[in-house]
């Protein structure tokens, strides 16, 4: 849907999970925070040992980590080919592979999206499921590069 967009000349792409709770200054937040060359989150790390105890960034800091949800940026990234060359048994990490993406084949920043986002509490979140093909992929495609 978001290539679609930026097909049709829509600049600036929102993402959100369905377990977050935005405010009604979502929006507002994003469009106030929108740079062209950077890709914000509200889930913005630095992956610097292991995947699971990342640091958060502070809103100007640069990391090596975007996750998908609270995600705001331009739509040229998705006339990318290569974005969507994710290897198949990766396909799930989608946080993981556009962080990987932006950091080898763009020059796009990625820093954290200063917003407030709730979470609904599910104990049976896809990300817990998916620890081990979490650490496995940031070792293989984001350590090995920062």
């Amino acid at each position: 849907m978001a290539k679609d967009l930026a097909m049709q000349g829509y600049e600036k792409i929102i993402f959100i999970d369905d377990d977050q709770k935005i405010p009604v200054e979502f929006v507002q937040d994003c469009y106030d925070q929108y740079e062209e060359d950077t890709v914000k989150s509200f889930y913005a790390h630095i992956i610097i040992g292991d995947y699971w105890k990342k640091e958060m960034l502070d809103p100007n800091e640069e990391g090596n980590y975007v996750g998908g949800g609270g995600l705001l940026c331009n739509s040229k990234i998705f006339l990318d080919e290569k974005l969507f060359e994710c290897p198949k048994e990766y396909w799930i990490l989608d946080d993981l592979w556009i962080s990987y993406y932006l950091a080898n084949f763009t020059n796009y920043k990625m820093k954290r999206l200063n917003t407030k986002i709730s979470f609904i509490k599910d104990s049976m979140a896809t990300a817990k499921g998916l620890k081990q093909e979490k650490r496995e992929f940031s070792n293989k495609y984001i350590l090995n590069r920062v």
